[in-house]
């Protein structure tokens, strides 16, 4: 292996590739092992639905934070938000789409850890990546945006949430990773206030 970035096309139809071969053996969210981000383990319980398991793979990460860092009231009261408002809003929708033409339910393929296919996208829309949007877009050329297609980029920005949060984890002593999860959570908080039902 070489440290460059790949070509877009080639990378990106081979995400794409897997994400829709990627099929869950038990149908439901998680993975059979544990796995590891740097040497922090991921969330990997099998659960019934993806917003189920996101919710408890960003809780685990909430409590190492906790952990390692001490509580942060802001930090708190603002991730209780993301919870009960921002991630049912955003992620309930995926499961519970329907086929306008068929008028059955709407799935979608799974992979790595068996997750929302978007996830793997998370850290591609960071600045701060040597693979950024450009990859993202192309991505979408190869394998279709979730449906509903407008809640994209939110759902994008809560993904790097999880992202960020594990830095925070991972380089408990580097403040910016801190920045990076309450501006993202202000952000989605302003935008979804009513959560699911509003």
């Amino acid at each position: 292996m070489v440290d460059k970035v790949p070509d877009i096309e080639t990378f990106t139809a081979k995400i794409a590739e897997l994400h829709t071969k990627g099929v869950s053996p038990y149908g439901r969210y998680g993975f059979s092992v544990p796995t590891f981000m740097g040497q922090m383990p991921q969330y990997t319980a099998w659960t019934e639905s993806w917003e189920e398991f996101f919710t408890m793979s960003m809780q685990q990460l909430m409590t190492i934070i906790e952990e390692s860092q001490g509580p942060d009231v802001e930090l708190k009261m603002l991730f209780e938000q993301i919870v009960s408002k921002v991630i049912p809003r955003l992620l309930r929708p995926l499961e519970t789409g329907v086929d306008a033409v068929t008028g059955e339910p709407i799935l979608y393929d799974a992979a790595c850890l068996y997750a929302h296919n978007e996830w793997d996208l998370a850290p591609w829309r960071l600045v701060r990546h040597k693979i950024g949007k450009p990859f993202m877009e192309a991505y979408f050329r190869h394998f279709p945006i979730a449906e509903p297609k407008e809640d994209q980029e939110d759902r994008s920005i809560l993904y790097c949430l999880r992202w960020d949060m594990k830095g925070m984890v991972i380089y408990p002593g580097d403040i910016r990773y801190r920045t990076y999860c309450v501006d993202a959570m202000r952000t989605l908080i302003a935008k979804f206030p009513e959560g699911f039902e509003g």
